[in-house]
């Protein structure tokens, strides 16, 4: 002024600029449609709210709160960030939303089953329960250490699976939604039908031949792996492995005399 120059840090500019505090609540359902609030300073100066690049819809905006619509989403780790009014992008790094975790509540056969146990060479099965997501997304399921043969997000409350064949009861269930484990309703296992036994042919054994048992019935299952044949001696408990087996159908070798079934003449 007048030729005379002010000091440079006579005065500070400061600009206001958005900051973000806290969210509440930080989690919600895969379906959506409910607020939630965002914390913080200078939120006034926003022109969006998202969570990653999911816009969340506002409803109510004050300087130290801004309310939003979150929409349907699936999964964990949804960082909170905003648009301030110069087109800056303002983000929080510890501030995140996660989705509700996957919650399976029960299974049934898209064909009915006796005594809630399964067909051992598979079976169409309905899992049910929450949070599976609203978009059509990726769903593992195992039973056991098994995968299912396929399996198929039906909407947020169901999937579809066809179960491997197998045998056992009791089975863990395990699935797995959009890469995030589903927490499975305590007690919910996954059992096969138990092996029956319906003929014994030959019904008589010469006690000193090697002969060719055959038995009869279903739920025996595919592999020899897991077959045992108990048979009650003079000796004790006599356990012999398959020679053949399918779903139907076991072979075994046996000697009575030898293999102390019965005692000789």
């Amino acid at each position: 002024v007048g030729g005379q120059v002010s000091s440079w840090d006579a005065y500070v500019y400061a600009v206001e600029v958005p900051r973000l505090i806290s969210i509440h609540p930080s989690t919600g359902p895969a379906a959506g449609g409910h607020v939630i609030t965002v914390e913080g300073e200078n939120l006034n100066l926003l022109q969006s709210i998202a969570l990653n690049d999911t816009a969340c819809s506002i409803t109510m905006q004050q300087p130290t709160s801004v309310t939003c619509m979150v929409g349907p989403m699936i999964g964990r780790g949804w960082r909170v960030n905003g648009i301030d009014s110069r087109g800056v992008r303002v983000v929080s790094g510890a501030l995140v939303y996660d989705v509700d975790p996957p919650m399976v509540t029960g299974f049934l056969a898209l064909r009915p089953t006796a005594g809630g146990s399964y067909p051992t060479l598979g079976a169409d099965i309905v899992i049910v329960g929450r949070n599976f997501g609203t978009t059509r997304s990726r769903v593992r399921v195992f039973i056991g250490s098994s995968a299912a043969l396929t399996s198929f997000w039906v909407d947020d409350t169901m999937i579809n699976c066809r179960v491997a064949a197998g045998v056992g009861s009791q089975l863990e269930l395990r699935v797995d939604v959009a890469e995030q484990r589903a927490r499975i309703l305590q007690g919910l296992r996954f059992s096969y039908n138990p092996p029956v036994v319906e003929q014994v042919k030959p019904d008589r054994l010469l006690w000193d031949e090697l002969q060719l048992v055959t038995m009869l019935g279903s739920s025996f299952g595919r592999s020899r792996e897991n077959v045992s044949i108990f048979i009650r001696s003079p000796r004790g408990v006599l356990r012999i492995p398959p020679a053949f087996n399918n779903d139907s159908l076991l072979t075994f070798q046996l000697r009575p005399w030898l293999d102390g079934v019965v005692r000789p003449p």
